[in-house]
């Protein structure tokens, strides 16, 4: 006769735990809806509005247009129903237009700003890469967050990440454009590395190395409040889109 194994009670299913990405009615109602509901259409205008927010901060206006009209379909088929082929189609055109989106945004942006004074020096030449990177980054989660609404049509489950991308994206666009651009931000770093290896005698880096790993570790912080920031503004304004409706009461 077999002995019967133990018996695990599964008190959360691993399909209903919360990630954080999104406030809890707005994930919590992605998880619950059902494709095509009122809940969904609902969360998917909402998201379409944060994704849009993120393209016109984020992307050069001559790269929005793909931008727009996938977003606009993902709207329209909230209100009116419209053929999923058009929306996926729409999905696939978004994707495969972020390399462009990505250069011509990156173009207008190093045509706009005014470049800081020359300060040769290892640390200086990495951070000048370090803001076009950030830069690239804030680009490639801005479009993702369009193509995650033009996925949310058929699966309500991916909305929530599209805040997560934007309060992600602004957070690298303004790093890199304030922080990592700084001169004093930049000489901070080095001052830093200069007194641990000089005065407190922290061999166990060269000056030069140890500039760069606290200079990131600058950009770090700077990265984390000011993706909190946008955060907390987004999801004010998810708080105002859904107090009128069932989600925001529930526990």
């Amino acid at each position: 006769m077999s002995v019967p194994g133990p018996r695990r009670l599964n008190v959360v299913d691993p399909g209903d735990v919360l990630s954080g990405v999104a406030p809890v009615a707005f994930e919590r109602g992605s998880k619950l809806c059902v494709a095509g509901d009122v809940t969904h259409r609902g969360l998917l205008r909402v998201a379409a509005q944060i994704a849009e927010h993120g393209l016109r901060r984020i992307v050069a206006p001559s790269g929005r247009a793909t931008l727009v009209t996938g977003l606009g379909t993902a709207t329209d088929w909230a209100t009116h129903d419209r053929d999923l082929k058009h929306v996926r189609r729409q999905r696939s055109e978004c994707y495969s237009a972020l390399a462009a989106i990505e250069a011509t945004t990156l173009r207008a942006v190093r045509a706009s700003v005014t470049a800081a004074p020359e300060r040769p020096s290892p640390l200086e030449a990495h951070a000048d890469t370090v803001v076009w990177r950030y830069l690239r980054l804030a680009v490639r989660l801005a479009v993702e967050a369009v193509v995650l609404t033009l996925d949310g049509v058929t699966t309500p489950a991916a909305l929530p990440s599209v805040i997560q991308h934007v309060a992600a994206a602004r957070a690298y666009q303004t790093t890199a454009l304030g922080a990592a651009r700084q001169p004093e931000f930049r000489l901070r770093a080095e001052q830093q590395a200069a007194l641990e290896t000089d005065q407190l005698g922290d061999a166990s880096h060269a000056p030069e190395l140890l500039a760069l790993q606290i200079f990131h570790e600058y950009l770090g912080v700077r990265w984390k409040v000011l993706h909190d920031a946008e955060r907390a503004y987004v999801d004010e304004f998810v708080s105002w889109a859904l107090s009128g409706s069932s989600l925001s009461t529930q526990h």
